[in-house]
């Protein structure tokens, strides 16, 4: 809606139509609860009529994407999905992971999220901005989002687990309750805010792990912060169905990304899933059935693991994030976890410079890099890819870091 001077005056004589929430910046409307007594259908007609309104959509509830908790495993310090989308090698015994980054040396990453727990040793919080009634978006009630941002940016300090950049500059923009849940006003809300703000953070990536239903106002927000020269990277969802069946999955201004399982970090469908309890049976190098998928070939899916994945996690939710011996770390599955090893090679691509739109996402960019690297080692695949395809569910390449 356009919040002209005349707009919410007019709204405001509708007898029981409240205001809860007003959006200001990049996309403008107002979130209005309707009474009850008012045929829904009827009312929505109503407000599509008036002159300052645009476009009216239900609010909906946009959530979490965990498909699966496992109990606690045994401890690594390398994420077997660093190893798989070449994040990581091993030379002989020893681990070789990215170069630890500074704020001088990476961009910085936005999560929209859960919050991102400030206390946890592991993750450099630059900072955030809270769109829940928290007020604090270094308070992670829920530990989804500490977990995404520890996928992107854990540190290589010899404890826990190690990020795809470690120590990447991450800032936290808290739009999920501790339930998992929120709307898509609070995601449209933080879009805005980065439309309006990131850049001058050196915010150049988003990633967005979670999902709800289809909101235009959402894809609109989203080609307001690629404008500014900013990745967006979002989950498929773990519904088991087409993409274009939410938002922001359905957004064409995002690298979409899809989960597969990987549980030795190299190709050839060779080993077995752990065996502790409430660990995920899909096979080894197999897209995970609870992912979202395209129907044809697209340009803006890829895949990377999102089957048992470790990351960090708040140590106030290790009961029912099932801790490992370790500490506060935990294996959780899902696209949720898929996204952000995308948003790790984003941020890459922009620090080594392969990435340097500045009016446009880079996401083009990051696809021919993951097209090529397929084309080039077909054999680096996995059950569901464009070259092993199932019928009629597109998953895209599997994610291979070049930069």
């Amino acid at each position: 809606m356009d919040l002209s001077a005349a707009g919410a005056p007019v709204l405001a004589q509708v007898q029981g139509v409240m205001e809860v929430k007003r959006l200001r910046g990049a996309v403008r409307g107002l979130a209005l609860q309707l009474p009850t007594s008012l045929n829904t259908p009827d009312a929505v007609a109503g407000l599509r009529s008036l002159s300052f309104v645009e476009d009216v959509e239900r609010e909906g509830i946009v959530t979490v994407q965990i498909a699966n908790v496992a109990a606690a495993g045994v401890p690594t310090t390398a994420p077997i999905g660093l190893l798989r989308t070449g994040l990581a090698r091993l030379e002989g015994n020893d681990l070789k992971v990215q170069p630890t980054v500074t704020n001088a040396t990476s961009v910085s990453i936005a999560i929209v999220d859960t919050g991102v727990d400030s206390k946890h040793p592991d993750i450099l919080l630059a900072g955030g901005k809270d769109f829940t009634p928290d007020n604090d978006y270094g308070l992670d009630g829920n530990g989804h989002g500490t977990h995404v941002a520890g996928i992107i940016g854990a540190l290589n300090n010899g404890a826990g687990v190690v990020g795809a950049v470690p120590g990447a500059p991450i800032w936290s923009l808290k739009v999920l309750s501790a339930s998992g849940q929120g709307t898509t006003t609070g995601v449209i809300d933080a879009l805005n805010w980065v439309a309006d703000n990131g850049r001058a953070r050196n915010i150049r990536v988003v990633n967005l792990s979670l999902s709800g239903p289809r909101s235009k106002m959402i894809c609109d927000a989203m080609r307001e912060v690629v404008a500014q020269g900013i990745t967006v990277i979002a989950a498929a969802g773990n519904n088991g169905m087409e993409i274009s069946s939410g938002s922001p999955s359905d957004c064409s201004s995002a690298l979409v990304v899809t989960a597969m399982a990987d549980y030795d970090g190299k190709p050839g469908g060779k080993a077995q899933p752990p065996k502790s309890p409430g660990a995920p049976t899909t096979p080894d190098d197999t897209a995970a059935s609870f992912s979202n998928y395209a129907m044809s070939r697209n340009a803006h899916v890829v895949a990377a693991p999102g089957v048992h994945v470790l990351s960090t996690v708040p140590a106030a939710r290790c009961g029912p994030l099932k801790c490992t011996q370790a500490g506060p770390y935990a294996y959780l599955s899902g696209t949720s976890m898929a996204a952000p090893l995308v948003s790790g090679m984003a941020a890459l691509c922009y620090n080594s410079g392969a990435c340097a739109a500045k009016r446009s996402s880079s996401a083009g960019a990051l696809y021919t890099s993951i097209y090529n690297a397929a084309r080039a080692d077909r054999g680096a695949g996995f059950v569901g890819d464009p070259s092993t395809p199932l019928a009629r569910k597109f998953y895209g390449y599997l994610a291979t870091n070049t930069f």
